[in-house]
């Protein structure tokens, strides 16, 4: 099988090097001859027969090949198009000639998964009785067409079939690539500096008040004179109400009496309002006191929310550092999901949705199969107008023939009845005048002869048979 590969090698790359916008087939085989000396005579030979007969039949290969790709080659490599092209011409031309055993050796000497989708799809009973024999009669004549390319491919059907599935049994059996696993890459942590704590605030001292001096009593007492005068207007006042109302008004005795309680009152008076004074002086004495219980309470409740405002800040710190910490580690891994990403292969190819319609608001707006099908549609109504207007044709040009084939003959007629009419004038020119009977028909062409050749002829004898031979009876 190395040998057969060898010279599909060598054919496939003399396919790659021809162009045919500028190489002509003819000087490109001896190019080719001349650059395979190193070859042996019989590789040689095979190599250029395979060549010449791929650049011939290039445009019924090409067919094939081409809806290959479009169909069941959508993942192949066109670097194999010559390859196909290769298979394509011996399946079709040189099957008949190499033999089965010799094309399964060709055929086993390429890879096994490519051999199996193009033989697959070529030898498709339904593709081979449908478009490929329509766009081969396309190019050549259906009949031939038919006769010697698709009848012997679907002779030859069931033995190729046999081929394909002992190839997708080799396929089946193969151990699948074993796939290396990629050195993952461990990330590093980054060596960032260390953010400093924030300091702490330093509370602000709290003011030294200067103790107050007490309050002096004097503050909230009326002057003596100012007392004395005021209790002698209420005794006056009162004693001027009891001197008025009473009965015993005028008596001295009664009036004595009641100065002296009166004077009693007064004291009493006086005595409660210095008490309330008192009381009044001992209350802001407390108050005193309980401004500096205020202000012990305040200096440590300051204290205590200076400390309470340190710890919160030591507890902000270590949930900060611990949030960089995460936020770090998220972000190596997210850079290790990266890389990973980068290493694993990327389809180049936009994944579209072909049935789904785009949806921009035009007129007349379809998916991609919907195109596809109506341009198969519209291209398979071509291809019967074309046919259609073939057969027309042929059928015109075969009644044209049998036109002229009819008037060849009608001309061929009238060069006969002219020769022989020029006959009956010669012979006539050396027989004596004599009256004319009607003019019966010749039994052999229906052509008028007169009766007066048939009496005249017996009297000269050769002349009858000279007139005879020329006017072609018996």
């Amino acid at each position: 099988m190395a040998y057969y590969g060898k010279c599909i090698k060598a054919v496939i790359e003399q396919l790659d090097r021809f162009n045919p916008r500028k190489d002509k087939p003819e000087q490109f085989l001896e190019a080719a001859s001349t650059s395979m000396q190193t070859l042996s005579p019989q590789k040689q030979a095979f190599v250029l027969e395979v060549l010449s007969g791929c650049l011939e039949y290039h445009k019924l290969l090409a067919v094939v090949v081409d809806a290959f790709y479009v169909r069941d080659g959508r993942l192949c490599l066109w670097a194999d198009y010559s390859l196909f092209r290769v298979i394509c011409y011996l399946a079709t031309f040189q099957l008949e000639e190499l033999g089965l055993q010799l094309f399964c050796d060709i055929v086993r000497s390429q890879p096994a998964d490519k051999m199996h989708k193009f033989l697959r799809f070529f030898f498709n009973p339904l593709h081979l009785c449908s478009w490929i024999k329509d766009e081969w009669s396309l190019i050549h004549e259906s009949a031939h067409v038919k006769e010697n390319w698709i009848d012997p491919l679907m002779r030859w059907q069931p033995e190729v079939q046999e081929l394909i599935n002992q190839l997708e049994q080799v396929l089946a059996n193969q151990p699948p690539p074993s796939k290396t696993k990629a050195k993952v890459t461990e990330p590093k942590k980054f060596n960032l500096t260390v953010p400093r704590p924030r300091a702490i605030p330093v509370p602000e001292p709290v003011p030294v008040v200067a103790k107050p001096r007490p309050v002096p009593r004097s503050t909230y007492q009326l002057p003596e004179e100012q007392q004395i005068l005021e209790m002698t207007k209420r005794c006056n006042r009162r004693k001027a109400e009891v001197g008025l109302g009473g009965p015993g008004s005028y008596r001295g005795g009664g009036l004595s009496r009641q100065t002296a309680k009166l004077m009693q009152q007064c004291a009493e008076q006086r005595l409660r309002e210095q008490r309330s004074v008192e009381q009044l002086v001992q209350q802001v004495t407390e108050g005193q006191k309980n401004i500096k219980l205020v202000q012990m309470k305040l200096l440590q409740g300051r204290r205590q929310t200076v400390q309470e405002v340190m710890e919160e800040s030591r507890g902000l710190l270590q949930r900060s550092a611990e949030a960089a910490e995460d936020q770090q580690r998220q972000r190596c891994q997210l850079v290790s999901q990266l890389r990973a990403l980068e290493t694993l292969p990327v389809r180049k190819g936009k994944l579209v949705d072909l049935t789904q319609t785009p949806g921009y608001g035009l007129e007349g707006e379809m998916s991609v199969v919907e195109l596809r099908e109506r341009l198969a549609l519209r291209g398979e109504a071509r291809r019967r107008e074309e046919r259609e207007r073939r057969d027309q044709i042929l059928r015109s040009k075969r009644a044209r023939s049998q036109e002229l084939q009819d008037a060849l003959e009608q001309v061929a007629l009238c060069r006969s009845a002219a020769g022989r009419s020029a006959a009956l004038r010669w012979v006539l020119r050396g027989l004596p005048q004599q009256p004319h009977p009607p003019a019966r028909q010749c039994p052999c062409n229906n052509f008028p002869t007169p009766t007066i050749f048939s009496d005249n002829f017996q009297a000269y004898g050769n002349g009858k048979d000279i007139a005879q031979q020329w006017l072609g009876c018996p």
